[in-house]
Order: C-alpha cells, then structure tokens, then sequence
C-alpha cells in the first residue's frame, strides 16, 4: 500500500469441528480504523455467517489522486452493523456516514460543499438521505433506495435551490433541479425540471473585445460559397 501506510492489521481466526471465530482489526491513518467480528457455521451448505463490524474515520481525500478533475476532496466516513446471512452471500445491515464533505475543482460545473450523507443499509437495498451546499445560498438534496437483489433498482430524487453552475467559458448559471432518477436492469430514466432562474454569458460583458471571445470568435470566419458546399 504504496504512499498509504498503515499502523495495524491483525487478522485472528480460531477454528473448531462447529464454529469458525473471525476478528479483523485494521488501523491505517487516514483510512481509518476497520474491525470486524464474524462466526461462521462450516457444517451447513451455506455457510451461516453472523457477526458485526465498525468503521471510523476513513479521509476520503485519500482517493483524490484517483479523480484528477477534482482538485479538493474531503470528509470523514463512519460506519457501524452487523453481518447475516451466508458466506458467499453475506447481508449487511447497518449505516454509514458521510461528514462535512467537500467536492470542488476548477473544471467542475458545480462544488459540493458541507456535503452529508446517511446510507442505511437493509440487506440488499440501501436508503439514501444527504445534502449539501454550494455558494453563497445554494443548497441541495439527495434522497431514495437502491437495490441489488435480483436486478438493479435506482429510485433517487435530486432537488437544489439555487445552485451556481459554470459552464467555462460559455455561461455562468443558477439552476434549481427537481429530478427524478430511475433504474431497472439497463433502463435509466430521468424525468423532472431544471429551473434556470438565473444566468449569465461572459459574451455579454466582453462585447468590446469580440475577436477574443470564443462565443464569437467563429462569427470572423468566411461561410463558404454555396455552390461549393458538400453534402454528406
């Protein structure tokens, strides 16, 4: 774990003829501290699995070298449940939270800033409530279910209020989404508005210098004759 070190992973495991015990203990720094404690049954087919586990204090910014439009990425994920199930198909029950998160870059449309995030964990599905901030008064919202059952079910609904968005070098906008985000198997579906109450193109402020703007640069060129034009 190159450029990620870590102080401690410890992995235990005492073995008998009915019950299989199973203590993990990782403590790696800004990947936070990760303990696991599971049983499992080896007699039965399925491998009845039970058990828990809990999570502090992973940096998400670890992951920043892995998203290089990105050039700002914090916050701190938490997390505690239980194991069910079998072994080769485990279920978690439990939640996990994201914290004071930050998503920001110069190439980005959008920041997220203040971002927080509660997944609930049900098995199979997980319950998604969040939101964050963005500019001065900005805010947004992230709520629904995913599942992974027998197939890939999405039902999230997405929702801001003023929320700056910049298109360089084109427009500089403030949006307000209402959105609903579906799936099932291979078939996303997006349906809602997105008010633009606001917006603004650089072209307008730079009108004196025209031959520098890329919005109106193209307007110098000559259009070509049309007997000269070809059609595909």
């Amino acid at each position: 774990m190159a450029g990620l070190p870590y102080q401690t992973l410890k992995l235990t495991s005492k073995l008998t003829p009915k019950r299989i015990d199973t203590d993990l203990n990782f403590v790696g720094g800004k990947l936070g501290e990760l303990m696991v404690q599971a049983q499992i049954n080896p007699l039965p087919k399925n491998k009845p699995l039970t058990g828990s586990f809990r999570l502090n204090g992973l940096d998400l910014s670890v992951a920043r070298p892995f998203v290089p439009m990105v050039e700002k990425l914090t916050g701190h994920l938490n997390g505690s449940g239980t194991l069910s199930g079998g072994l080769l198909a485990p279920l978690v029950n439990g939640n996990l939270v994201l914290s004071d998160g930050e998503v920001s870059g110069a190439e980005l449309p959008i920041s997220l800033e203040a971002l927080q995030l509660q997944a609930v964990i049900a098995g199979e599905t997980v319950q998604l409530n969040g939101g964050w901030k963005s500019g001065k008064t900005g805010q947004g919202s992230l709520n629904g279910n995913i599942a992974w059952g027998q197939a890939l079910v999405v039902d999230l609904a997405l929702k801001g209020t003023q929320l700056p968005v910049t298109v360089e070098p084109y427009a500089k906008l403030e949006v307000a989404p209402d959105l609903k985000i579906s799936m099932k198997g291979d078939e996303l579906s997006i349906a809602g508005k997105v008010l633009v109450p606001k917006g603004k193109s650089p072209c307008v402020s730079c009108r004196r210098r025209r031959s520098r703007c890329p919005m109106t640069r193209s307007s110098s060129v000559r259009k070509p004759n049309r007997a000269n034009r070809r059609w595909p």
